[in-house]
């Protein structure tokens, strides 16, 4: 049996056998890609039956074939495939993929050979380079080895810069806070922001509150929530555009003017184009799928995660170490920013070593130091307790680690009973004197 006739047997079992146990997808995709097939039929099989698995939805005999497979293929696949067999099934295919782009390689490696002979002084140690690049390449499942030009990246620099001239503003996405805008220039296409407190200090209203901000400037933003459902984080919102008490609101103590006053910030906020997933048994599978298949219809110009901890891991990972699970997730994350070109922003609770100590330090990210490395920037919310109260409570976002900017606190102020964060005024700061004010200009 040549390579051909055994990269057609290996993919049409693997097929047959996820048709057969539609469970055993994860395990397949954890192994192999689209890019592994050689058959179209096997290759269209694979990628809509692990795209329904990313959507949550069920892989059927039925879905397949309608979305184009041949039903005769189908039969093909299913006729000798044992599904207990997937994972030596998959590892097959990934083998014999790697094998024909090994000859792939040495048909071109031939052809360049005989071109470089005909030059008058040959380099074969130019030739050996370039073979052994492709090779690794192979080996570590690159599809390709091209590379962009410093100055195509350079143009690109300038013209978001040009960008935020015009606009004249910060080169990311505002936060909606002037303070932490104007100190670290909001929030970047491309990179992941993590945001860590203790329970009860806005993580979740914070996440919320620059989402709607976002939306509420004509953009997209996208905001998964495993903890809470879409209709809490919804009454949140409600209670902090309309300056009431959420506590009031849950517990039942609304007068007529209170519900006209929540009813005009549900007229606010409801053409946003801020979409809430909800679904608690989420993975980054679903993550993706969720973001790839808003993004066909707009750009994607924020996506939040609530929070990390609770995002599965894929079945691939089920297995291994808790900081190897969250690692999968941040790499995700991260993965998702720059696929999107788009922030993403990730909340993180934080360990039990934070409730012994005072002010929160990158060690205190709860699980994995996966967080901390995979994260452009990682921001704390912070209470100084010693701190004498004023007019309004005051936390500070210090912004811990930024690998493109600085970092240090931004002081803010939050107000617990309506789940709102805002800029600080002068009236709010110590040793302020209301005589002053008329000076201010």
């Amino acid at each position: 049996m040549n390579l051909q006739e055994r990269s057609t047997d290996a993919e049409r079992s693997l097929i047959g056998a996820m048709i057969l146990d539609p469970a055993t997808v994860d395990v397949a995709s954890g192994v192999v890609s689209d890019a592994d097939f050689a058959e179209p039929d096997a290759r269209a099989a694979f990628r809509i039956a692990t795209a329904l698995r990313d959507a949550g939805e069920a892989v059927t005999v039925d879905r397949i074939i309608r979305s184009g497979v041949p039903a005769e293929f189908i039969a093909k696949c299913c006729r000798n495939a044992v599904a207990s067999s997937v994972e030596a099934y998959a590892k097959d295919v990934r083998s014999l993929s790697m094998m024909r782009a090994i000859l792939s390689v040495s048909r071109s490696f031939a052809n360049r050979v005989e071109s470089e002979a005909s030059e008058p002084m040959p380099d074969p140690m130019r030739l050996a380079d370039w073979m052994t690049a492709r090779l690794e390449s192979v080996v570590a499942g690159s599809s390709t080895l091209a590379t962009g030009l410093v100055g195509d990246f350079a143009d690109e620099a300038l013209h978001d810069i040009a960008e935020a001239i015009q606009r004249q503003g910060q080169m990311g996405l505002s936060t909606g806070f002037v303070s932490v805008d104007e100190t670290i220039g909001g929030l970047f296409p491309g990179e992941l922001t993590t945001i860590a407190a203790r329970p009860g200090i806005g993580k979740t209203s914070l996440a919320v509150q620059v989402c709607r901000h976002v939306a509420s400037r004509g953009k997209r933003a996208v905001m998964f929530s495993l903890e809470m459902t879409g209709k809490e984080l919804a009454q949140r919102s409600l209670c902090s555009a309309a300056e009431v008490s959420n506590q009031m609101v849950r517990s039942g103590a609304v007068d007529g003017n209170t519900f006209a006053l929540l009813q005009d910030a549900a007229d606010g906020i409801r053409d946003f184009d801020f979409h809430i997933d909800d679904k608690p048994d989420t993975d980054m599978g679903r993550i993706r799928a969720v973001c790839k298949m808003l993004a066909t219809e707009r750009h994607i110009d924020i996506v939040a995660v609530d929070y990390i901890g609770l995002v599965n891991p894929s079945a691939s990972f089920r297995s291994r170490k808790r900081t190897e699970q969250i690692g999968e997730i941040t790499k995700g994350l991260k993965a998702l920013a720059k696929t999107l070109n788009c922030p993403v922003v990730a909340l993180s609770q934080v360990n039990r070593e934070a409730a012994k100590e005072g002010w929160l330090r990158l060690h205190h990210l709860s699980e994995s130091s996966a967080i901390e490395n995979d994260s452009n920037a990682v921001w704390f919310i912070q209470r100084k307790a010693a701190e004498s109260p004023v007019l309004m409570p005051k936390v500070y976002i210090d912004v811990a680690k930024n690998r493109n900017g600085q970092t240090g606190q931004i002081r803010i102020g939050w107000d617990p009973e309506i789940t709102r964060f805002r800029d600080l005024e002068a009236s709010d700061c110590e040793n302020h004197e209301p005589a002053f004010d008329e000076w201010s200009g």
